[in-house]
């Protein structure tokens, strides 16, 4: 029995899904009875329902004699008023010789399918529509399929009255009119000198498998030329005959892969050579010219070989081994190759080109972690097997990296180091330390084999050194020693601690100014700025040993303020709080008494008067340690005393009192 593929794609009906309400129609000319041929169909469901009981309306103009338009208005024939479908009567003997008839008769002739009456009535719509649609398809279908079958549906008409030196204006139009209803009417402009013949059918080529031939032809500059086409089969006689009874059609358009063939199943046994071409035919039940031939050697039934890798073992010179085993039919292979790949689904690389069915494949210049497949190459396919996972052990750690390089930009820091020698190294481990001696801490896992890495530090630490270590990591977690430390000094932002302007007092016509200095250990130097009236002006820099700053009281007035400002060795710049000089009031003269006491148990107690309690409003208590003045407390302006137990009062010389 012959099989076919129906890949349904109705000429006419196709083209009706471009336009709403409208009759689509299509000319040729036949030229042993010099007539030209026409077809029409109406683009969707409810118009052709309506047609079926009003007919169509075709009209003729001759707009062109001799190659010349000719004048307005032109001449008009009214070919037929209405034509329909021929009565269900007149159907039998066309039924009883043609299946497409049958289709034909029973979509537009056929009783509806009857609904349950408890459906809803949007249900039932929906049923209705869903079967309309199919009566309009599969009518259009058999018309395509059959020139008889379209004639009796009232969708062909043949025009002898014509001559060869003249063109024609068919235009066609459903005798329906509705407000609902948008109707266009279809037209084509023909004449004899247009006719041409359909082209050929070109072939693409062949697919065995299983003892089954697919034949591939190209159809997509087709589909509005051929409703079906026939497939035929020769052996070396080249006497070819019909392979498909029954139409091979189209199903799909569009430029997608898949729709640039049309294909036939040939599930007839054969053997040597055999010879397929195609024809197609169109729409007025015309038959083309042949394709050209496509030769097809058939191949003998068999049972696909199969290779698979048995087993996987070190060899030689630390290669990989792989035992091949075999099942199928072994002499239909051309060769086995082995390929390994450092993922199950990656892209795998050839290690061994074989040679017909060797029983082991080698692969010389093996990787930590293998994934290996072997390939079998035989009638120009390849099968490959399943890939299997093989390790090969690695206790050897990488050497050990040395970061040679930086660069920075604002807050990235970009480290730069040697690629290593090793071919396995699989990333790095980036580790850093605040100060020398400390432990360091992994920052960051680098998972390439790249010689350079981005880190981001914070700048508004005071300490603004790092230390870098790098270890490298093979693939299999083995991990190198820790590079030498490595140090970047990052860009100083911080600015230093604020010093703290104690005292000015006058001497003569000078005065003195007094200040704690800046905790910071970076400090450069001291500027000292002075402001008269407005603006403060610097007056005077002096280094970090200097701890009081002189200078000459100026002229007609008796109040100034200063200001000290501590620069680090980044420019980076502290500034104190100004600080108020009447050098005319008493007040300046600030009498000071305070004693400093320290008992057996540690106790220290101080104890404060001054000669103005209420010129000042607080008083910081400094106590000094390694060279440094500490802020210990703030206390109350007003004598008083204060009991602390502190290790570093010794003596009276390492407590200062600082009045605000």
């Amino acid at each position: 029995m012959n099989k076919f593929l129906i890949t349904i794609a109705l000429f006419l009906s196709a083209l009706s899904l471009r336009a709403q309400d409208k009759v689509e129609i299509a000319a040729a000319y036949d030229d042993e009875e010099n007539a030209i041929l026409l077809r029409w169909a109406p683009n969707n469901s409810i118009l052709w329902l309506k047609s079926l009981k009003h007919g169509y309306r075709l009209e003729k103009f001759v707009y062109q004699r001799d190659g010349k338009l000719l004048p307005t208005p032109l001449d008009k024939k009214v070919v037929f008023e209405a034509v329909k479908p021929e009565p269900l009567d007149n159907w039998e003997e066309l039924v009883n010789a043609n299946d497409y008839a049958a289709i034909a008769a029973q979509s537009m002739f056929g009783d509806y399918v009857a609904f349950n009456d408890q459906q809803t009535d949007v249900f039932s719509i929906v049923n209705k529509a869903k079967e309309q649609d199919s009566r309009f398809s599969m009518a259009l279908f058999a018309a395509d399929q059959s020139i008889e079958v379209a004639e009796k549906s009232g969708l062909f008409y043949k025009d002898y009255e014509v001559n060869e030196n003249e063109r024609y204006l068919y235009t066609i139009v459903p005798n329906y009119q509705d407000s609902t209803m948008k109707l266009d009417t279809g037209s084509v402009f023909f004449g004899p000198l247009d006719k041409g013949p359909n082209p050929r059918p070109q072939m693409s080529h062949s697919i065995q498998e299983n003892g089954l031939t697919q034949v591939l032809w190209f159809k997509s500059s087709l589909l509005e030329v051929y409703s079906s086409f026939i497939v035929e089969k020769a052996d070396e006689s080249l006497e070819f005959e019909a392979m498909n009874e029954l139409p091979i059609i189209n199903l799909d358009e569009g430029p997608t892969i898949s729709n640039q063939y049309a294909s036939y199943v040939d599930t007839a046994r054969s053997e040597g050579t055999v010879f397929y071409r195609v024809k197609g035919k169109d729409i007025f039940g015309r038959i083309s010219a042949p394709s050209d031939t496509l030769k097809v050697e058939i191949l003998p039934v068999y049972e696909s070989p199969f290779a698979s890798i048995d087993s996987l073992f070190i060899g030689d010179n630390k290669s990989v081994n792989a035992r091949i085993k075999y099942k199928g039919d072994m002499q239909y292979i051309d060769n086995v190759f082995l390929e390994r790949s450092q993922k199950a689904d990656g892209n795998y690389e050839l290690v061994d080109k074989g040679k017909g069915n060797k029983e082991v494949l080698i692969d010389k210049s093996p990787i930590t972690n293998n994934y290996y497949r072997v390939g079998v190459s035989f009638f120009d396919k390849i099968q490959y097997s399943l890939p299997i996972l093989y390790n090969v052990i690695d206790s050897v750690p990488p050497s050990q990296p040395i970061i040679d390089g930086f660069e920075i930009s604002d807050s990235l820091i970009i480290l730069k180091w040697n690629k290593l020698p090793e071919s396995d190294v699989a990333g790095f481990r980036l580790y850093k330390s605040m100060f020398n001696g400390i432990e360091p801490s992994l920052v960051k896992e680098i998972k390439t084999n790249d010689t350079s890495v981005v880190v981001i530090e914070n700048l508004k630490f005071i300490n603004n050194e790092r230390i870098f270590y790098l270890s490298a990591v093979d693939e299999v977690g083995n991990t190198s020693e820790l590079s030498e430390p490595f140090k970047v000094k990052l860009p100083d932002i911080v600015p230093p601690a604020t010093p703290i302007i104690s005292s000015v007092i006058k001497e003569g016509d000078s005065y003195k100014m007094s200040w704690l200095k800046s905790s910071s250990i970076d400090i450069d130097k001291y500027l000292i700025y002075q402001k008269n009236v407005q603006n403060y002006k610097l007056v005077g820099v002096v280094d970090t040993n200097s701890l009081f700053f002189k200078k000459q009281l100026p002229q007609n007035i008796n109040k100034i303020s200063l200001r000290l400002v501590a620069v680090d060795s980044s420019g980076n710049e502290a500034v104190s709080k100004p600080f108020q000089f009447s050098f005319n009031d008493e007040k300046n003269d600030l009498n000071v008494i305070y004693n400093v006491t320290i008992d057996d148990k540690g106790l220290t107690t101080i104890f404060w008067e001054t000669k103005y309690s209420d010129h000042y409003s607080t008083s910081n208590i400094y106590v000094k340690s390694n060279e440094q003045w500490n802020l210990l407390k703030t206390v109350p302006y007003e004598n008083g005393k204060i009991e602390i137990i502190d290790s570093n009062v010794k003596s009276k010389a390492n407590v200062k009192l600082v009045f605000l």
